[in-house]
């Protein structure tokens, strides 16, 4: 939209820009940072997750199957969390995932020995 005659020139306003009607919020991600793994054992450091209350923690292969879920309590009380598999973890890539209400963070773990 432009504006009068009268409004144009330096240092003055040539355009308006219009805002979305419904903005939308803008959410911070956080993230799960692994502290380690052996064999069938994966310690995760969930501090920097952002996210509070109970929750779950799952790890996947990278074709979608489910490995593990385990349930955890007040994550935001607690900053590691240990998820153990049935079977020791091969060489690939696995997703671990923590979900709560407020959200979910996923992180890759590339297992390469």
């Amino acid at each position: 939209m432009m504006l009068p005659e009268e409004f144009l020139g330096e240092h003055r306003w040539t355009e308006f820009y219009e805002l979305e009607d419904d903005p939308q919020p803008v959410f911070e991600s956080g993230k799960l940072s692994i502290i380690g793994y052996s064999g069938n054992e994966i310690k995760i450091n969930t501090s920097e997750s952002l996210l509070i209350g109970d929750g779950v923690l799952e790890i996947y292969e990278l074709s979608g199957r489910l490995m593990q879920s385990i349930r955890i309590a007040a994550i935001h009380e607690n900053e590691v969390a240990t998820i153990a598999t049935q079977e020791e973890l091969a060489n690939g890539i696995y997703l671990i995932t923590l979900t709560t209400p407020q959200g979910r963070v996923t992180e890759k773990l590339l297992i390469a020995r």
